[in-house]
């Protein structure tokens, strides 16, 4: 890739960033604010899912600000919102204030979830656009490792305030960054501005498609013939993506590992770093592997791996007795390994080009919406249900839509590898 498509895509990798920093750092900032606020077990589920109820309106509201106003502006609008939310929970004085600035954080983090990947494979070839929406889940790996390490850093001032206030410096990046950012070309054309579409898309060195005009379609549209399997199978992999249980393990890693049996806050901490390290060099593997292996394929390993490994964390939990530590711990670094190339990158992926572009931000706000509305549920639940039916149930449970996700992917995800978004759409023709 040449240094401004790379630019372009570092640019709105920031949004990545954010989501990650920002949904991570809860997990060590938790330590201290449920001190501080005193918060019970129910309460302390409520302010990490908060931002995640944010995160589910940002989603909604996502398609409407990209498809009407564009990328860029709907970048702008998202920094702005970061901005603010996160200044509010950083000099919160009660829990009713941190539970606003979290919020309005997760509408800017729901904005760039749609916004970013959607961003990304537009200007992108279909050669690499496999790769280059994977960056997306790269950069949300990174954010939640800088999340874990700053915890780790500022653990013994007991400093939360200071984690939260790191996630700013994302918002101020793109802010810096947006007025020099390509504005999509495929969004361009699909409002009739053509000579400016393909003027983007010679800046960027891509093959300007040219798509049907934006019709703002009615909401039946999406479960129009041709359009309708798409629909489900992105609406399906959303919600996959949760129910594995992927974010209540990084929400609630060092309670997870306190579980497991490991000796100290210190020792969690850092074990939470090791394991926001392992997700993020998977995340670099699956750039790599993705436009090479095909996006069928690493959903089929990754998924019956993470079955796998579920199953044995559970037996860990189960049989605590025979202290099985080691085993536990092993497997929850396995099962990270087998979503980093799987579930985690790859649905972004398809989501992102498996939709006609009129109804795109539509189809792609629905989704997200669903996988924020799955994830808010897990984070908020999570630690009643292993009150409720232990560690080793939940991650039985967990197991389950594993192996359900399985079953979907074989069955009804068609391979977009290499496709043009004309191609892939033939794919729901036939």
């Amino acid at each position: 890739m040449h240094i401004y498509l790379w630019f372009c895509v570092l640019a709105a990798s920031v949004g990545g960033v954010v989501f990650g920093y920002h949904t991570g750092i809860i997990a060590g900032a938790m330590l201290f604010i449920r001190n501080e606020f005193h918060l019970s077990s129910t309460m302390q589920g409520v302010t990490v899912s908060i931002i995640l109820l944010g995160a589910l309106c940002g989603s909604f509201l996502a398609g409407f600000i990209a498809d009407r106003l564009g990328r860029k502006r709907a970048f702008f609008t998202a920094a702005l919102l970061l901005l603010l939310g996160t200044s509010i929970a950083v000099f919160a004085t009660s829990t009713t204030s941190l539970l606003l600035g979290r919020f309005l954080s997760g509408v800017s983090v729901g904005l760039y979830s749609v916004v970013t990947p959607m961003y990304l494979s537009e200007i992108s070839s279909k050669e690499r656009r496999g790769m280059i929406v994977a960056f997306y889940q790269l950069s949300v790996s990174i954010g939640i490792l800088l999340a874990y390490g700053v915890a780790l850093l500022l653990a013994h001032q007991e400093n939360w305030r200071e984690m939260l206030a790191w996630g700013l410096v994302p918002g101020f990046v793109q802010l810096m960054a947006l007025p020099f950012l390509a504005e999509s070309p495929q969004w361009l054309m699909g409002k009739n501005h053509v000579e400016k579409g393909q003027k983007e898309a010679k800046r960027l060195k891509i093959k300007a498609e040219a798509p049907h005009s934006f019709l703002h379609p009615k909401w039946k549209a999406l479960l129009a013939p041709g359009v309708r399997l798409a629909f489900i199978i992105g609406v399906s992999l959303s919600a996959f993506q949760q129910f594995s249980g992927i974010n209540a393990v990084f929400y609630f890693a060092p309670q997870i590992f306190e579980l497991i049996g490991l000796p100290s806050q210190d020792v969690t901490l850092t074990a939470t770093l090791g394991l926001g390290t392992i997700n993020l060099l998977t995340a670099a593997l699956a750039v790599w592997l993705l436009d090479r292996w095909g996006r069928k394929i690493l959903l089929i390993v990754g998924t019956s791996g993470m079955a796998l490994a579920l199953g044995a964390l559970a037996c860990g939990m189960f049989f605590s007795y025979l202290d099985l530590h080691l085993l536990s711990a092993i497997a929850l670094m396995a099962y990270v390994v087998f979503f980093g190339i799987s579930l985690g990158p790859v649905t972004w992926v398809i989501i992102s080009e498996i939709y006609p572009l009129n109804i795109r931000g539509r189809a792609m706000s629905i989704a997200i919406l669903i996988n924020w509305l799955s994830n808010y549920l897990i984070s908020l639940i999570f630690l009643d249900l292993v009150v409720w039916v232990g560690a080793g149930g939940v991650f039985v449970l967990f197991m389950c839509f594993c192996l359900f996700a399985l079953y979907f992917v074989a069955r009804w995800l068609p391979e977009t590898k290499g496709k043009s978004y004309e191609e892939i759409q033939g794919l729901f023709n036939p």
